[in-house]
């Protein structure tokens, strides 16, 4: 199955307002109306000065300042020329982040609907935490959106996990995702150690992004898998539960498209240890 968007080359904007850090947010907690004590105000958008436009190569993509909620906001102007691609505003910051947080800002757009992506980069620029708001639904209307700590894990870079503690830079981007994805539902809470994934010849994904989610929440990676070229793969996910689960293409397949023949969900028993991974595998193969 294969997914991309249509071409879109109008000229579409999303502003932003009031990004703030919320500190010690308890666990649960509603986030708060306005800055009460103990939050910290990151960037009131007030300026377009202290960000920077990173557009991919075939985006068009302007910032400017206009009126906001209460006072001034960022204005995102971005144009896909060819379809696909990414608008993003980088702003370096220097900001130590205490045991639980969350961050909280305000959006409207009028745009078709966008990947929102909310990134914490470290000190090295190699390390990013996102949150990725698939095909977000821009409303002319400020909106409110608060992106807590277990929402933010760790995407990429050679530190292979962990968490962030000092952030040097923050980052909005909107993308049109051209690479395909295929969803699976698993029609209700279910907890698992991994999959299983066979996959038909001629169309093997090298590159894929493993993310699970619960019923309406908020997709989070699991596990970027790189380099795939068996026609069966097992993925460990140790003690993991979802009701949704996705593999998204990190490459576009090219002529040869994207398809998995099947897809097993195996029992918690197998994220245990390496030992399960290998037990599974020698019992599926056959004797001698």
């Amino acid at each position: 199955m294969a997914l991309a968007p249509a071409r879109r080359a109008a000229v579409c904007a999303a502003g932003l307002a009031f990004l703030a850090a919320l500190i010690a947010v308890p666990a649960g907690a509603a986030a708060p109306a306005g800055p009460p004590p103990g939050v910290r105000l990151v960037d009131g958008f007030e300026s377009a000065a202290d960000w920077s436009a990173v557009p991919a190569d075939g985006v068009e993509m302007k910032l400017s300042r206009e009126p906001g909620l209460h006072g001034s906001a960022l204005r995102i102007d971005f144009r896909f020329v060819k379809g696909g691609g990414y608008a993003v505003v980088h702003r370096a910051v220097s900001l130590d982040l205490p045991e639980n947080y969350a961050f909280r800002f305000l959006v409207r757009g009028h745009a078709p609907p966008e990947n929102l992506e909310f990134k914490l980069v470290d000190s090295t620029g190699s390390n990013v935490w996102w949150c990725n708001r698939r095909d977000y639904v821009f409303q002319p209307e400020w909106q409110s959106v608060t992106t807590r700590k277990r929402q933010i894990p760790f995407a990429w870079g050679p530190a292979g996990g962990g968490e962030i503690r000092h952030v040097a830079a923050i980052e909005f981007a909107i993308t049109a995702d051209a690479h395909p994805r295929i969803e699976l539902d698993l029609g209700g809470p279910r907890e698992f150690g991994g999959l299983r994934l066979d996959m038909p010849e001629g169309h093997r994904p090298w590159n894929v992004a493993i993310e699970l989610a619960d019923k309406g929440g908020v997709w989070r990676h699991a596990r970027t898998l790189i380099g795939m070229r068996r026609a069966r793969e097992y993925v460990q996910l140790p003690e993991s539960e979802a009701q949704r689960v996705r593999l998204r293409w990190i490459k576009p397949p090219g002529s040869a498209a994207a398809a998995i023949r099947e897809c097993a969900v195996l029992p918690p028993s197998f994220g245990d240890s390496p030992e399960s991974l290998f037990t599974a595998i020698a019992g599926d193969a056959p004797r001698g």
